[in-house]
């Protein structure tokens, strides 16, 4: 189980851990799908690998289709332009 985000955090790796905290809560499966600058970013942030985070939308899928989590799905898509 994740703590309580630190404030000294930027504000949205803070975000992503509560969200963590409530999939938990919910027992839903999510997983953040990142590119190499963020990744780099959580190997600092997150050096225990607490947040689930996978390579491609493909490979999220994959890991949320387990029958842990079918019908459990959580969308949240980032707001371009």
């Amino acid at each position: 189980m994740l703590k309580t985000p630190n404030r000294s955090l930027p504000k949205g790796f803070r975000f992503l851990i509560s969200l963590s905290e409530e999939c938990d809560k919910a027992d839903a499966g999510y997983a953040v799908v990142t590119s190499h600058p963020v990744q780099r970013l959580l190997r600092i942030g997150d050096p225990s690998h607490r947040l689930p985070t996978v390579g491609s939308v493909s490979e999220a899928l994959q890991r949320l289709a387990a029958p842990r989590n079918a019908g459990r799905l959580l969308q949240i898509v980032a707001k371009s332009g």
